[in-house]
């Protein structure tokens, strides 16, 4: 099976990014129901800015288990 890892990332301003192409929440849950049908193993690592609330994070986290993504990781900058 093929894996993949994907970025989503989530700013202030409310906008949610794929590898940095701007998506809305049902685009998103669109991408990932596409990459499950094609038998991709994904890896979802979700970057937020430390001012997204913690419920748009929980979001987009409810997505991916809903669409049957098992492998999630939340991206860290080192200061």
């Amino acid at each position: 099976q093929e894996k993949k890892s994907l970025v989503v990332s989530l700013v202030k301003e409310g906008g949610l990014f794929l590898d940095n192409t701007p998506l809305t929440l049902e685009q998103l849950r669109t991408h990932f129901q596409t990459e499950k049908v094609q038998g991709v193993d994904i890896t979802l690592v979700i970057r937020a800015d430390k001012e997204v609330p913690h419920g748009r994070v929980v979001e987009v986290m409810d997505i991916a288990r809903s669409e049957g993504l098992q492998h999630l990781a939340i991206g860290t900058q080192a200061k």
